[in-house]
C-alpha cells in the first residue's frame, strides 16, 4: 500500500497549494490527478484525512473526505476484515486500518521531506503539523 501527495507547484510548500492524492493498494489506485476537477488544496485535505483516520482509530465506523475546493471525494468505511477505501469510480481492496494509517504517515513524511515549508505559522500548516504529531503517536 502506498499513499502519495502530488504537488502541482515547485519550491516551498504553500499553505493553500493545489495538488492531488494517490492511494495504491494491490496495484489498483485512487488518483485525483486523473482529472483537473479533482485537484484540491492538499494541506487542508491532509488535515481532514488525518482527522478522519484518528477518529477511526478511536472507533468510528466511517468518514468521508471532501477535497477542499474540489470535486474529489474519498470514503473510508470499516468492514469485517479491515477498512474499505473508495471514490466515485474505484473501490480498493479492504486493508487493515493500521496499514492505511502507516501508508498515510509515510506519504506525509515524504511530502515534508521533499520541500521546505513556506510559512509554519499559517493556521493550516500549524494544524497539519499538530495532526502529524497525533498520527505519529498511534501504535
Amino acid at each position: 500500500m502506498r499513499f502519495e501527495v502530488l504537488r502541482l507547484a515547485e519550491g516551498p510548500l504553500h499553505p493553500f497549494e493545489l495538488g492531488d492524492f494517490r492511494l495504491t493498494v494491490n496495484g489498483r489506485s485512487i488518483d485525483s490527478s486523473a482529472s483537473p476537477r479533482l485537484a484540491h488544496m492538499i494541506h487542508l485535505s491532509l488535515c481532514d484525512l488525518i482527522e478522519g483516520l484518528l477518529r477511526m482509530a478511536d472507533g468510528i465506523d466511517a468518514f468521508a473526505l471532501n477535497g477542499a475546493d474540489s470535486s474529489f471525494r474519498l470514503d473510508v468505511r470499516r468492514r469485517r476484515y479491515g477498512v474499505s477505501v473508495f471514490d466515485e469510480k474505484t473501490r480498493l481492496d479492504d486493508t487493515p486500518l493500521a496499514s492505511l494509517i502507516e501508508a498515510v504517515r509515510q506519504g506525509l513524511e515524504a511530502h515534508f521531506r521533499d520541500a521546505p515549508i513556506e510559512d509554519r505559522e499559517a493556521p493550516v500548516i500549524d494544524e497539519l503539523l499538530r495532526l502529524r504529531q497525533a498520527l505519529n503517536r498511534l501504535d
